[in-house]
């Protein structure tokens, strides 16, 4: 059984979950009727999800952060379920046509926000290619 900070218990309330297990990041991801709770090692990017997915909220439709703590280098992020399925939901995977629509649009409601408030300036990319730079430099001088 996995550990979880009092202030989510208080929400979730002994509720039943299931454990995602598609494994699309490194994260504990448990599923609530409700609610979602992604458990993650702590790192200024958990905060930088946190931050954005906030900033979102209102602007498109993305999951409301309920409660985000930290504890023993671990970070807790309970948010509200979204309804829908997964782009590998065999729907989805045995109609591609149908796929690229959702993805299409999912896309364009992204291309759509105006970032000019955006609390996160740095793209994960720019801090991905200055991490490489370094390695590279590192290594081969």
């Amino acid at each position: 059984m996995l550990y979880i900070p009092e202030k989510i218990k208080k929400i979730v309330d002994n509720q039943i979950y299931t454990r995602n297990e598609i494994e699309m990041s490194k994260s504990d991801v448990l599923i609530f009727s409700k609610y979602v709770l992604k458990i993650q090692k702590h790192t200024v990017e958990t905060d930088n999800e946190r931050d954005i997915a906030a900033w979102l909220n209102g602007r498109i439709s993305v999951p409301q952060i309920l409660e985000y703590c930290v504890e023993n280098e671990t970070a807790y992020t309970l948010m509200t379920r979204v309804n829908g399925k997964m782009l590998c939901d065999e729907e989805f995977l045995s109609n591609f046509a149908k796929m690229i629509r959702y993805v299409s649009e999912g896309i364009k409601q992204l291309w759509n926000v105006n970032v000019d408030d955006c609390p996160q300036k740095v793209s994960r990319l720019d801090e991905r290619l200055k991490e490489a730079r370094r390695n590279v430099e590192k290594w081969f001088g």
